[in-house]
């Protein structure tokens, strides 16, 4: 089982959990939940419907990211078919939190209770 197939399994276990805290922090997005944090050094953004509401690069997406506090996480699964490095977050309403790692200097972090799970593109774990 790879890095982020493991992500995906251990947060699917702790669904549906409520979002407890948001930041955007350039270059750091941190979402926190009652069971785990995920730490965001790579581009994403916050899509509803197909529809871009906020990213990385947008400078309104502090008050979109604060937005999500509050929210449940609901469901998560791969962000791709075929490359398997990284995942989304969907939440209710029909949110979606999709990030994109690009190179080991760019990884998400999600830290469970139990272990800590790094992902690279560079990583064949991953």
């Amino acid at each position: 089982m790879t890095i982020t197939e493991t992500a995906i399994s251990r947060i699917q276990t702790s669904l549906p959990t409520g979002v407890t805290d948001a930041k955007w922090e350039d270059p750091c997005l941190t979402l926190k939940t009652t069971g785990w944090t995920l730490v965001l050094n790579c581009a994403w953004r916050i899509t509803d419907g197909g529809k871009m509401l906020a990213g990385s690069d947008d400078e309104a997406s502090v008050a979109k990211v604060y937005d999500l506090i509050g929210r449940k996480v609901v469901t998560c699964a791969a962000s791709s078919l075929t490359t398997k490095i990284d995942f989304k977050v969907g939440l209710e309403g029909g949110l979606w939190l999709e990030f994109f790692s690009s190179s080991a200097f760019e990884p998400w972090v999600l830290r469970l209770e139990d272990v800590i799970l790094v992902a690279s593109p560079s990583d064949p774990a991953t």
